[in-house]
C-alpha cells in the first residue's frame, strides 16, 4: 500500500461562497487531490458554494473514517449547511458520517458500492468461500481493513441503522434535514459486448481479466449494467428489497413530499466506467444541480438544459 503524507488527509478549502458547504471525497487508493478537478467543476457550476475536498486513510475501516469525517466537519465547518459528495469508497464514508449527527444535509454517492462490492448473489459458491477466507485474514493483514469493509458494506450499514434505532426508537428524519442520491456509471450495460473497449484502459483490462477468470473457474457472475467495479443495483440508493435495510431507510419524504432518496441518471452515465465518470464535467455539473435543488421533483424544470438528459428514479423518470 502507498504511504500518503498526512497533509493529504483532512479538509482543504477550494472556494468560498455563501455558507452552503460541499465536501468532496475520493475513493480507494486515492488522495483528495484526485477529486480536485471534479470539485472545482461543482464550484464553477454553482457559483455560490463553499467547496472543500477531504482526504482520508482508505486502509482504515469505513466506520472509523466516517467518524473522522464527521469530526472534521464539526471542527472545520462549524456553521451552515453541509453536503457531502463521495466517489466510490468515499460515498460509504459520507453515509456513515451523516449518521454521526445532524450537520450533513445531502449525501450524493458517485459510483459507490452502496450494497457492497460484489454481493454473494454475484459470486459462485467457490467465490463466496474465497471471500470468507479474505474476511478472516484481512484484520491481521496491514492495509486491508478498508478493502474488507467494501465487501461487507451492506452489513455495516444495516448494523448502523439498527444501532441508531436502538439508541433512539422515536427517531424522525425527513428530506428537509437529510436526503440521499446515487449516480452510476453504466458503460457495461446489457447492450455492450463482454469485451467492449471502455473509456478507461485500467477498467477495460480488469473486466476482461475477471471475465476470463470467470470462464475458467466460475468465480463470479457480475450483473449488468455496471461500471466495471460497481453494479447499478449495488449503487442504487433509491430502491429496497425485502431483505434490504440500511440507515437510508430511516429518512422519510419532506413535509411537502420532497423526495428523501433518488437514483439520478444523466445520459452520459452510459458512456462511463468506474474511473472515467470522475473525469466528466457534465457529471460534476449534474451533481451541482442535485445539491442546489431543494426538491428533486422539479430539478428538470429548474435546470432546463437537463430536461431531456436526466432521469430520477423512482420519480420523474420520463415525465415532462
Amino acid at each position: 500500500m502507498p504511504s500518503f503524507a498526512t497533509t493529504s488527509y483532512g479538509l482543504d478549502r477550494l472556494t468560498t461562497g455563501s455558507g452552503h458547504a460541499v465536501v468532496v471525497l475520493h475513493g480507494i487508493r486515492q488522495t483528495r487531490d484526485a477529486v480536485v478537478p471534479f470539485a472545482r467543476t461543482i464550484a464553477d457550476a454553482s457559483n455560490a458554494l463553499d467547496v472543500f475536498v477531504y482526504g482520508y486513510n482508505h486502509t482504515r475501516g469505513l466506520e472509523r473514517n466516517g467518524r473522522d469525517l464527521a469530526s472534521a466537519i464539526t471542527d472545520g465547518i462549524p456553521t451552515g449547511r453541509v453536503d457531502v459528495v463521495g466517489y466510490s469508497m468515499g460515498g460509504l464514508v459520507a453515509r456513515l458520517a451523516a449518521m454521526e449527527g445532524p450537520r450533513i444535509h445531502t449525501v450524493i454517492t458517485l459510483a459507490t458500492p452502496n450494497r457492497g462490492s460484489l454481493s454473494n448473489a454475484e459470486l459462485t459458491t467457490l467465490g463466496q468461500l474465497g471471500r470468507s477466507v479474505f474476511e478472516i485474514i484481512s484484520p491481521i493483514a496491514p492495509g486491508m481493513e478498508g478493502v474488507k469493509d467494501l465487501t461487507r458494506a451492506a452489513k455495516i450499514m444495516s448494523a448502523r441503522r439498527d444501532a441508531v434505532l436502538q439508541a433512539n426508537p422515536g427517531l424522525i428524519i425527513n428530506a428537509t434535514g437529510r436526503r440521499y442520491a446515487s449516480i452510476p456509471g453504466l458503460f457495461y450495460n446489457k447492450d455492450q459486448a463482454n469485451f467492449a473497449w471502455g473509456p478507461s484502459v485500467q477498467i477495460t483490462g480488469l473486466t476482461a481479466s475477471l471475465a476470463l477468470l470467470g470462464l475458467r473457474i466460475r468465480l463470479m457472475k457480475m450483473e449488468r449494467p455496471h461500471d466495471g467495479i460497481v453494479t447499478e443495483r449495488s449503487n442504487n440508493i433509491s430502491t429496497a428489497e425485502t431483505h434490504d435495510w440500511s440507515e437510508v431507510h430511516l429518512v422519510d419524504p419532506g413535509p411537502n413530499g420532497e423526495p428523501a432518496r433518488c437514483h439520478a441518471v444523466i445520459d452520459c452515465c452510459r458512456k462511463h466506467d468506474h474511473i472515467s465518470i470522475l473525469r466528466d464535467a457534465a457529471i460534476a455539473q449534474f451533481t451541482a444541480a442535485l445539491l442546489t435543488c431543494d426538491d428533486w421533483r422539479i430539478l428538470r424544470q429548474v435546470h432546463s438544459t437537463l430536461r431531456h438528459r436526466v432521469r430520477l428514479y423512482p420519480f420523474a423518470c420520463d415525465s415532462t
